[in-house]
């Protein structure tokens, strides 16, 4: 029973002593079948009362009120039924006995044999107490007593937000707590046991003196956490224990201490903040441990931690500004304690921007850190980016549906040790889009880019970062024009029963075949994946240290087909013919040739439970396929599998991921209502191995979570080696969770 619950006994019984006295003193003599309704001239209830009862007495030499027979108070949304109510005017005190019903305007609905309350209402006792809460929370007891208004004592009592068993009601549920005494303190939010037993099926499972929980009305409290156990070959045996403390309305604070066999203790912390105009989380961490150094050299008590900060904050309608700090003082250290990695990410990025999006305006200010977190790649040669400015503007309309747009770039780059670059990049350009006779779409456009390069420590035609030798500093500049006119021409033959589109697109390119020279470096546009997506991008280079040099013509054709119903389905391929020869673009792009690969994509969803597609490309001269991509999603909620398929030839000879061939698979499975599994793997077939492969099984109901997994795990570096876990977590709704991984 909730505080606010039992408050709300006091003030129904309140209710009764002022909806039933000033109707029953007019009463002097027992009326049959009686409906009547009553002002209460209360200050806490100003709504009009309905009183029915099969009879209505008014004893005045006892002082007692009676009704007697289905009396049933209503007022409002709240409803009391009882066999009788009476009220004694002496002793002040308002009784119901008989098959007691309340039902609150919650929806709490509070059941007893018999109901004594002061006309204070602070003072209140039930016998045969059962109370069913909104979210099925029950509690029942021997009796309850109620004082000063805050403080309740079941006696005897039991407490579980377990269902029933539909099959069998009178069975004990999943789980419950019996106590000689429980008791709920309003103010504290607070559930206290003296001598409580925590049953499984109706078997004691656990006893202790005394014990404590949230109750019902808590959003957050300040309390311990799921505890967590676990072994690894580096830490040894560990076990955390987590804190969340409550520090405002809009704040908190989780504290995780953890307690490792080889390596001591590591302290975690996490804050978070939401205000007025914005949210901010903190994650601190640190540990006083032994080190292995990039050397494979053992340093004794070193210390290591991790830094991961975000915050968003809108400072106007039209500003907003925010930061991501993510740092470790070893490249190691995440992947050893488990700590804020992201699908094995090799990277930590750190970002600090500022921007403003304001009508066809944006402009953004940022600058950038990154450390590696890889043993192969060195943090000192990782960029630092600060600040990186960028505006962008698309007029109004100009000269019927023509618009201009201007881009520019600001860059500033650095290391602690090799190549500095300093970029400024202007862009403008004239859009002017027309349609012909016949319904085809054309789009006319043409820009002229503008770049200048300050630079110190660069080589001229290298790749590397840090090269040797190197020069001092330099400028380097191009002016870049282009024209681009595309061409689309959407056909749509529609039938009783289906739709088809035809979309042929043309688009020629006209450009200089020069650019980029070696003078300027190449920070940005590194590596290219040539697919559907750019093919009819005027800039196929992901950044701006690169352009698409040249003169070309894109071709493509799109169609669809759907039903009127759930069948859908669409397929692109297309291609790009270079005018002049283009070096700049490496083997496995793609694009080397003056014939590109061709581009493509089918994707088939022929019914809401199966949805397939499949991205491609193929040599132009053998078409043999250069890069595979699939991914399916089929099945029905029972039964579910999804997946995907990659594989990528090395672009670039500066990838530093090479050629790739990875599978991945995951199969769920609705057993019951209760019951689900879900086994996943990713294999990676160019090398042979499987990095991660895993089952998990869960139950969940409305007050138990069962969750148990087993993870194979084949990542490696200088202080983890390949592992099995295995974990089992349990969820108890309201007392908390446990486990092990």
């Amino acid at each position: 029973m909730s505080s606010g619950t039992l408050k709300n006994i006091l003030y129904s019984g309140g209710a009764i002593l002022a909806l039933l006295t000033p109707f029953l003193i007019e009463s002097a003599s027992p009326v049959a079948a009686q409906t009547a309704t009553a002002t209460n001239t209360s200050e806490e209830q100003d709504e009009r009362a309905l009183l029915r009862a099969d009879e209505v007495s008014n004893n005045e030499e006892t002082g007692i009120l009676t009704a007697t027979g289905n009396v049933e108070l209503s007022q409002g949304d709240r409803v009391l039924l009882a066999d009788t109510v009476t009220y004694n005017t002496n002793t002040d005190v308002a009784t119901a006995t008989g098959n007691v019903a309340l039902v609150e305007p919650s929806g709490e609905v509070i059941f007893g044999e018999y109901v004594e309350i002061t006309s204070d209402m602070k003072e209140a006792f039930v016998r045969d107490v059962r109370i069913l809460l909104t979210d099925n929370t029950r509690i029942a007891a021997d009796n309850a007593v109620r004082t000063n208004d805050n403080r309740t004592v079941f006696r005897q009592g039991v407490f579980s937000p377990c269902l029933p068993c539909k099959d069998d009601p009178e069975a004990a549920p999943l789980w419950q707590i019996k106590a000689d005494r429980a008791i709920h303190d309003k103010e504290a939010q607070e559930m206290r046991y003296r001598n409580a037993r925590l049953e499984f099926f109706g078997i004691p499972s656990f006893y202790t003196p005394y014990f404590s929980h949230a109750d019902w009305t808590v959003d957050r409290k300040s309390g311990f956490l799921a505890a967590e156990y676990g072994r690894d070959d580096f830490l040894g045996n560990y076990g955390k224990v987590p804190y969340y403390w409550v520090t405002g309305p809009t704040s908190d604070v989780t504290i995780t201490p953890m307690y490792t066999q080889n390596q001591g203790l590591q302290l975690s912390t996490e804050f978070r903040k939401i205000f007025e105009n914005g949210i901010l989380e903190t994650t601190l961490s640190g540990t006083q441990a032994d080190l292995v150094n990039s050397r494979g050299e053992l340093k004794e008590d070193q210390f290591r931690g991790h830094i991961d900060a975000m915050g968003r904050f809108d400072l106007s309608d039209t500003w907003r500004a925010g930061f991501n700090i993510r740092r470790s003082t070893d490249e190691s250290y995440p992947k050893v304690y488990d700590v804020d990695l992201r699908d094995e990410e090799q990277l930590y990025e750190s970002r600090l921007f500022a921007e403003r999006l304001e009508g066809r305006n944006y402009f953004s200010a940022n600058a950038f850190a990154y450390q590696s977190l890889s043993d192969q790649v060195s943090t000192t040669r990782q960029p630092i980016v600060a600040p990186m400015l960028d505006w962008n503007h698309v007029s109004e309309p100009v000269l019927g549906s023509g618009y201009y747009e201007l881009d520019a770039n600001l860059l500033s780059l650095q290391r602690e040790k090799g190549r500095e670059v300093r970029r400024l990049s202007l862009t403008t350009a004239w859009n002017q889009p027309f349609m012909g006779a016949i319904g085809d779409v054309y789009t006319l456009r043409a820009s002229l880019r503008t770049d200048g390069y300050w630079t110190n420590d660069h080589y001229p035609g290298s790749t590397a970062f840090d090269p040797s030798p190197s020069e001092g500093a330099d400028f380097a500049g191009r002016v870049f024009p282009q024209l681009s006119m595309e061409w689309r021409y959407p056909w749509v033959a529609q039938s009783e029963h289906f739709q088809q589109t035809f979309e042929p697109i043309v688009q020629a390119v006209a450009a200089p075949n020069f650019g980029n020279y070696d003078d300027i470096p190449n920070e940005d546009s590194l590596d290219v994946e040539f697919d559907d997506t750019n093919l009819f991008a005027l800039n196929r280079y992901a950044g701006l240290d690169r352009i698409d040099k040249g003169s070309r013509i894109d071709y493509g054709m799109n169609y669809s087909f759907s039903t009127y119903t759930e069948f859908y389905s669409e397929a692109f391929i297309g291609q790009s013919y270079r005018i002049q020869d283009n070096e700049d673009f490496s083997e496995g792009t793609g694009l080397r040739s003056n014939s590109s690969d061709y581009v493509g994509r089918i994707r088939i969803q022929p019914f809401s439970e199966l949805d397939l597609l499949y991205r491609f490309r193929l040599d132009q001269d053998d078409f043999d396929f250069r890069q595979q991509e699939a991914r399916f999603r089929a099945g029905i909620p029972e039964f579910r599998v999804t997946g995907s398929y990659l594989n990528f030839e090395e672009t670039t000879e500066s990838s530093r991921y090479g050629s790739r061939e990875q599978i991945r698979i995951s199969l769920s499975n609705q057993l019951t209502d209760h019951w689900r599994t879900r086994i996943y793997a990713q294999h990676d077939i160019e090398n042979d191995y499987t990095p991660r492969a895993g089952i998990n099984l869960i139950y969940e109901d409305e007050c138990f979570t069962l969750f148990a997994g087993f993870e194979r795990r084949r990542f490696r570096n200088r202080e983890t080696q390949p592992e099995d876990t295995f974990g089992v977590r349990i969820s108890l709704k309201y007392l908390g969770a446990f486990g092990t991984e």
